[in-house]
């Protein structure tokens, strides 16, 4: 089978390409610094690629310039929401992945703003069995078609259904929904999401407060303590 899917990157002119929004923006690194709560150092660090940004930190960064996640990786100067005949491309080995516990989400065409739709190319890696209370509404409608791997779509008023290559789905996303791997290898599908007109959310950062950044080997630790109080008043 080939393989739809372009590899995951990582864009090493981004520390360029955030310095470039910084000053587009008219904002000095101090004014970024107090609205994303990141050092001035390491944003001078991540502005001259000397370390790579993490995808928390990226969050923070589009927050601080006021603008989408997808926005960081298209043009500085995209088309007014009046320009007719409008198109873009993205190429397979410009697609940037955003990281959440389940997801890899590489927003397509992202550089075209004020569109109708936002189109995606995910993978998921969680299994059907870690579903557990994990099911996330949002606005809009939603189109997935499954590149590779077996799909599941859970939702909170059907039984789980399961997607093979080629298969396709479209849903309303108001319906509690989550999709997980249904083989335990990964699963990648074009996902296309409807927002509601006029809507100006942004898919990856409304599901990345959801789900969470990829876990750490630390993530533990802010649980010891409640832990330790249930166990003192059970005693």
């Amino acid at each position: 089978m080939v393989n739809l899917t372009p590899p995951l990157l990582e864009d090493a002119r981004i520390g360029q390409r955030l310095r470039s929004i910084r000053q587009e923006l008219g904002l000095t690194i101090q004014t970024v610094s107090k609205r994303s709560g990141i050092s001035i150092a390491t944003i001078s660090k991540i502005e001259n690629d000397k370390v790579s940004p993490t995808f928390a930190s990226l969050l923070k960064l589009a927050e601080a310039f006021q603008m989408p996640l997808a926005t960081l990786f298209g043009e500085l100067n995209p088309s007014s929401p009046d320009t007719t005949a409008r198109i873009t491309i993205t190429r397979r080995e410009d697609v940037t992945f955003a990281r959440t516990q389940t997801y890899e989400m590489g927003p397509l065409c992202a550089n075209l703003r004020n569109k109708r739709m936002s189109p995606f190319l995910d993978r998921i890696h969680a299994s059907g069995a870690h579903v557990g209370d994990r099911l996330f509404r949002h606005e809009g409608e939603e189109f997935v078609f499954v590149l590779q791997g077996v799909l599941e779509i859970h939702t909170e008023h059907y039984a789980p259904i399961t997607l093979h290559p080629g298969d396709s789905a479209y849903f309303d996303c108001r319906m509690a929904h989550a999709y997980r791997s249904g083989d335990g290898s990964p699963a990648e599908m074009l996902v296309v999401w409807l927002p509601p007109e006029g809507s100006s959310k942004d898919l990856v950062s409304t599901i990345t407060a959801f789900d969470g950044p990829p876990a750490k080997p630390t993530a533990h630790k802010g649980q010891r303590g409640p832990a330790k109080r249930k166990k003192s008043q059970t005693s």
